[in-house]
């Protein structure tokens, strides 16, 4: 979005205002993303109370989410950190 701005339109203030509303939207998409994870994990154990399952396996995949979202988190501020600082 930026770089699809005219030269006079190319200031500091643009370029914070386009990236606040980019983290925003990635805030929303992260909801989205946890309240997804969360149904799955909810109906996997279900699944798992009446077949006597093992529920280490919902344990497991919340544990592997939370890491690879914070990762990616961090991976992620540290790339676009000039924009949002």
């Amino acid at each position: 979005q930026y770089k699809a701005l005219s030269a006079e339109e190319k200031t500091e203030s643009a370029k914070r205002q386009i990236a606040l509303a980019c983290v925003d939207d990635a805030y929303a998409l992260e909801a989205e993303c946890d309240g997804r994870v969360d149904e799955i994990c909810s109906e996997l154990s279900y699944l798992l109370l009446e077949t006597k399952g093992n529920l280490y396996l919902v344990n497991e995949i919340r544990y592997v989410y939370a890491s690879e979202k914070t990762a990616e988190k961090n991976r992620l501020m540290e790339f676009y950190a000039e924009y949002i600082s």
